[in-house]
């Protein structure tokens, strides 16, 4: 997957800013999940933090 994206990030860059693929470079960190922002600037941890918090609740 992520030799794909690197392709199509490289033809895209080519195609709409006229840069050479040659000259595209492309640096992708692996990162665990508690840096991941799944939206609304919620941390994915935060979130499933509280699903195990909600999970133990009695009323749910």
């Amino acid at each position: 997957m992520k030799r794909a994206l690197c392709a199509a990030i490289a033809r895209n860059m080519e195609t709409v800013a006229v840069a050479s693929p040659g000259n595209v470079f492309i640096f992708m960190p692996e990162t665990d999940y508690s840096l991941w922002s799944v939206g609304c600037g919620l941390f994915e941890m935060a979130i499933a933090r509280q699903r195990s918090v909600d999970s133990q609740d009695p009323k749910l």
